[in-house]
């Protein structure tokens, strides 16, 4: 052997070594990851796009890790590293890290099938398969996202659960960052006074599978779940089947809203932004799954409300009186004896009192007190009722009213 050969054989041995130890570098630093937070990745990207295609007509969001066994076990490797593990007779992969096995999608399975270890497959047996590298590509991207968007949280402990909500139900998320382009004047999140100031360090603001888990998951109630849609439709497939609702002030193509071919409810503000006092959205037809129109109310859009209330009413549409309140005093003066200072959930505002409140409520010649599509924001609002959700109940009756609608389609 020529001294030249000798040295590319010397260069090349030391070139895989290091290409060796690089990998296992990885894959050790991959290990300390805590698996309970791939576990929630992984499952949270899971769908049918990933599923084995032989199997996708029986995948169901119940179900989940249906037909997901190669291509989770391939990404579970890539973060824990050691083998992937193959049982012959339910044609299934899991990994073997160390003397522990870990079986992701061991719940696909009853208990009476039988896992066994008939031996090991390497990754380029599997990817060798040009749909298995598909799949692999498509779940490790998304679970690579669902990571990206965790670690800018901070993780599921810097979840901000808003205080409005707190023990209604109801658990709020924001897929987007920045401020909301609708800009509706008076809008809490347009302040500087959310609970989530700065927003720079804390959206998105999307609560874990786990922390939405019994929950019903109001999406956007401070930003526009029609502005970046796409964006905002895949933050959510992390929840799989579990109960979501939508807001928007947009009113585009509302029966789009569905993830993983299931259209959800939606809540569209009819008079957003500079339309509070002298406009609305009168849809016709109106969207199916349009679960409740709010409307921004206060003393001097009352006729603006009748039209509103009437035209949804006729469309058996539940109409929900939200109460403006107003950081600056821009009351006019001959409505200021139905506002007062007061406190609400974090900040003082020039808010309606207990007695304006139930004047508007009682309809007079703007509506029917009897009529059974109206209804506040809250149980009683002013300086006699509370701001919060858990004494409401709209949003969670008309959420499951909406899908009995939708399911009947």
């Amino acid at each position: 052997m020529t001294p030249a050969v000798d040295l590319y054989r010397f260069i090349l041995l030391k070139l895989i070594k290091v290409l060796f130890l690089k990998t296992e570098k990885i894959r050790s630093e991959g290990e300390k990851m805590d698996i309970d937070l791939l576990r929630d990745a992984i499952e949270a990207s899971w769908g049918k796009d990933t599923c084995y295609p032989p199997l996708r007509d029986k995948w169901e969001h119940k179900h989940p890790s249906f037909g997901q066994c190669a291509v989770t076990a391939l990404v579970v490797q890539d973060y824990r590293g050691g083998k992937i593990a193959y049982c012959i007779h339910a044609h299934h992969y899991w990994n073997k890290i160390g003397p522990e096995k870990t079986d992701l999608t061991i719940a696909q399975f009853g208990p009476e099938t039988e896992i066994c270890e008939d031996g090991t497959r390497s990754r380029k047996t599997l990817l060798d398969n040009a749909n298995t590298d598909s799949r692999y590509r498509l779940l490790k991207a998304k679970v690579e996202k669902f990571l990206k968007i965790h670690a800018r949280q901070g993780g599921p402990v810097s979840y901000k659960e808003n205080p409005k909500t707190k023990a209604s139900g109801i658990i709020a998320a924001i897929p987007q960052t920045g401020t909301c382009p609708n800009r509706c004047k008076d809008c809490f999140f347009q302040s500087g006074r959310s609970y989530l100031e700065p927003l720079s360090d804390n959206l998105p603001n999307m609560p874990s599978p786990e922390e939405a888990r019994g929950r019903i998951i109001r999406v956007n109630d401070g930003n526009d779940s029609n502005v970046h849609r796409d964006l905002v439709l895949s933050m959510v497939e992390k929840y799989g089947y579990r109960d979501f609702f939508f807001n928007t002030a947009i009113p585009r193509d509302l029966e789009g809203f569905k993830v993983n071919g299931r259209m959800y409810p939606v809540v569209l503000t009819a008079n957003p932004a500079d339309m509070t006092d002298k406009n609305f959205y009168a849809l016709d037809p109106v969207p199916r799954n349009l679960m409740f129109v709010r409307f921004r109310t206060n003393f001097w859009n009352r006729h603006l409300m009748q039209k509103c209330v009437e035209h949804y009413s006729e469309r058996q549409i539940p109409v929900i009186l939200t109460f403006m309140a107003y950081y600056e005093d821009v009351i006019p003066v001959q409505y200021k004896k139905n506002y007062v200072y007061r406190q609400r959930t974090l900040n003082s505002y020039w808010a309606i009192t207990t007695a304006g409140w139930r004047k508007i409520m009682r309809g007079g010649k703007y509506f029917d007190p009897n009529n059974k599509w109206v209804y506040s924001c809250g149980k009683i609002e002013g300086e006699l009722g509370t701001t919060a959700c858990h004494r409401c109940g709209n949003c969670l009756r008309e959420y499951f009213a909406t899908q009995e609608k939708i399911r009947n389609l």
